[in-house]
């Protein structure tokens, strides 16, 4: 478990800073009280491992983004976004 979690940490991002990204259609509601990033929604990478990984899940690498519309950023893993086709 814990040798997932490092793999995941140390490796390479998919995403870099200013790329344009969209949620999955399986992904749930992030969400950080009023502003949440809903299925389908587009935003903004503002920073690359900007949470520690919690999942050993492939993907689980932690990015922050703003969703377009919103005025606070979202912690979300790299596995419920794509990205965005503009």
């Amino acid at each position: 478990y814990a040798l997932k979690i490092i793999a995941n940490t140390h490796a390479e991002p998919k995403y870099k800073v200013d790329d344009v990204i969209e949620a999955r259609d399986h992904t749930g509601t992030y969400s950080n009280g009023r502003y949440e990033l809903a299925k389908g929604q587009k935003g903004f990478i503002i920073k690359v491992n900007s949470a520690p990984v919690i999942s050993a899940a492939k993907g689980s690498k932690r990015y922050l983004v703003l969703p377009i519309g919103s005025a606070a950023p979202l912690h979300v893993e790299e596995r419920t976004i794509k990205k965005a086709k503009i």
